[in-house]
Parts: C-alpha cells; structure tokens; sequence
C-alpha cells in the first residue's frame, strides 16, 4: 500500500510557516520554532484522519508582542511528535548546517524519517513509552509503504535511534529508552520484504551522448566536466571561477562546500585538458564569484535561481534519458565511470585521492577490479 507524501512546511513571507493541506493555506506561527513544527505535526495528522479544521486567517494567527503564544515546549515532551518538533528546532536545526547557514542534506533526511512518527501511531506515544516494538511498528510502516529501499529504512532507523540519544542527553527522557532502542537490529539483505537496488553501475558513453542534447546548455557542460574529472555533481553546480586556480598544466578546483567540510577538510578536485576544454569558454563570461553552472544561462525568467541543486540535476538527467529513449541513468554514474576508467591504469591509492575518499574500501566499490586484466594471470597458472 502506498503512502501519500506528507506537504512541507514553508516559509511564508509573513514570517510564519505555513503548509497546503486539502487545498487549504494553514498558518503554523514563527517559521524555525518549536511551536510551528508541533502545531505542523499536529495538523498534518488531523489531515491524515480527516479532521482537518478551518483554517485561520494569517492576519489573526500572527503573534503578538503584547500578547506572546505559551510555548508548548516548556517541560517534557508529552508526545513522540512534540520530542521530534523539538529535535528539529533545537538540534537538527543548529547541528546540521553548514558554515553559511544552509542545512545539509542530512536534515532532510532527519525530517523525513520523523514524518513517519506523523503516520504512525506510535508518534502519539509519550517519549517514555517509545520502545523497540514501538520503533518496529514505524518501521513496518516503512517497509510496507513500497516507497524504501532497506537501506533507506535502516537510516531512518538510525536517526530516530539518534533523536533518543539527544533527548537522552537534554534528560527529556530516561536513558534507559535510548539503550532499549539500541536493540533493534537492522533489516538484513534478503531476509525482508524492502527490497534492495541493484549495484550502481558506471553509465556508458553512448547513453551519455544520446541524452546530451536533451540537457541545458548548463547542464551539458556540468556532466561533460563531470565525466572527465569523477566529481560529486553537487561539488560542480557550486563551483565558481575563484575557487578555480588556473595557474598550472592542472587546474586545481577547491570545493567550497563538501561532505567532508565539517571534519575541517579540504577537498581539491583536478582538471586536465579535457575538463578545461569544456570551462574554459564558460570562465571567460563570468565574473569571479558567480556561479559557473547557472539555470540562468538557459533562461530569461526573473526570479529562477543562481545555481541548480543536485535534485534539479538528477531529476533532469533522468528526464533527459527518457526522451532520448535510453537506460535511466544518474548523474553518480558518472562518478562510477570516472572511477572505473582510473582503476584500470592506476593504484588504488591514486584512485582514493582523485574522489577523495578517505579510506580504499570506498574506492574499490566504484571501481571495482576489471576480471580482463587477471584474464591472462589465471589462464597461465591454470
């Protein structure tokens, strides 16, 4: 059974947070507290039952100076979901950004794995009561919703798992739910019903160049680059002309804004001839601290963003394999292809550099050996 996607909380120009729920505009207080993320919750589960209320006009839901809303976040928790609105604003919110102030991506990933407590019953729950056949029941719900991949589940998981560790610390809750929790084991391969996606692949050039011309011209050069230099596509769509040192035979690009940024590392992705053969036109028309890859490159609209984000990406590649008639790819396949092709003329120490991974093991998934190159080693020795 399929279940529907919950609508997002977003910011409304008032200042508040406001969610679309059966067609209807509900306006949730200050958006980025506490008290719009429980009354979000909240509302979103009276929609989920069918006992959605009236909405209430912006103008008179608006909060006062003279007359401040009580804060239902004072004390404890009196729900799972009142505990998860709390996590988000006081934790997530501040824990998972990055030095600009812009939240990662596993924020989103924490929203999403806490919107099933909305589905669930569970999320009614004290936070006392929430334990391991509590938390196998959400996860149920997961595997049986055919959305989730096994892994997918065992993450969000994980994070709930995480929610309970902070509140342990906050002493919202006893740590005795935390350790209780920690209890439950993760989905294993082939012994559930979630399924597992096959091994990503490395993507071939011919499905690359059949579905080039259904790109943007932005959006061409992003996996022209790609493809000749094994970068994340969110480390290219932020890339700018000053961030690129063009001093040497080998331009030398330092990612602003990585996965590794809050370890305090560095990442430097090289380009050769061919990478600057696709730049080079592209530097010369942009100042130094704009965008090289722009939606705006490729339109006359006002108000269209700087730069495209990865789910932009991925989901235009995906698009553009479709109307050239070929297999679905991703944008990480070409990763996987830059990878294999390096692999087969360099160590596996050299490959772990060029992606920047920190350990081998990581590099070996995407390029794993090629069985023609031990061909021969195995037909000589039998």
């Amino acid at each position: 059974m399929r279940m529907q996607k919950l609508p997002k909380l977003v910011h409304h120009k008032t200042g508040q947070g406001r969610v679309r729920l059966g067609g209807k505009d509900f306006y949730c207080g200050k958006f980025g507290t506490a008290e719009a993320e429980i009354k979000y919750l909240d509302l979103v589960r009276l929609h989920l039952a069918g006992q959605l209320p009236q909405p209430v006009s912006k103008t008179t839901t608006k909060p006062t100076e003279d007359a401040p809303p009580a804060s239902p976040a004072a004390g404890p928790p009196r729900s799972v979901e009142t505990l998860a609105a709390r996590y988000m604003v006081d934790h997530v919110a501040v824990h998972y950004r990055h030095p600009t102030g812009e939240p990662t991506t596993e924020a989103a990933g924490v929203r999403m794995a806490l919107q099933w407590l909305t589905r669930c019953p569970e999320g009614k729950l004290p936070p006392d009561q929430f334990g391991p056949k509590a938390l196998k029941a959400v996860r149920a719900a997961m595997v049986n919703s055919g959305r989730l991949s096994r892994k997918t589940i065992n993450q969000h998981c994980g994070r709930l798992k995480r929610m309970f560790r902070w509140a342990s610390s906050e002493e919202l809750v006893g740590v005795n739910v935390y350790s209780a929790l920690q209890t439950v084991a993760g989905l294993s391969r082939g012994r559930t019903e979630a399924p597992d996606h096959p091994p990503r692949q490395p993507v071939d050039w011919a499905t690359i160049s059949k579905s080039l011309p259904f790109l943007s011209a932005p959006l061409q050069a992003v996996v022209l680059v790609q493809w000749h230099c094994g970068a994340r596509g969110g480390e290219l769509l932020q890339a700018r002309p000053c961030d690129i040192d063009q001093t040497g035979e080998i331009w030398r690009y330092t990612v602003p804004r990585h996965k590794g940024s809050w370890r305090g590392k560095n990442r430097v992705i090289l380009l050769g001839r061919e990478a600057q053969a696709v730049l080079a036109p592209l530097l010369r028309t942009k100042r130094p601290e704009e965008f090289i890859f722009s939606p705006r490159d490729s339109r006359d609209q006002a108000g269209v963003r700087e730069c495209y984000d990865s789910n932009t990406y991925v989901r235009q590649v995906a698009r553009a394999a479709q109307r050239a008639g070929v297999a679905h790819w991703s944008p990480h396949q070409l990763r996987h292809a830059y990878a294999s092709r390096i692999r087969k003329i360099a160590g596996i120490e050299q490959t772990r550099i060029l992606l920047g991974h920190s350990s081998a093991v990581t590099s070996e998934l995407y390029a794993r050996i090629d069985e023609e190159s031990v061909m021969e080693i195995v037909s000589a020795n039998g």
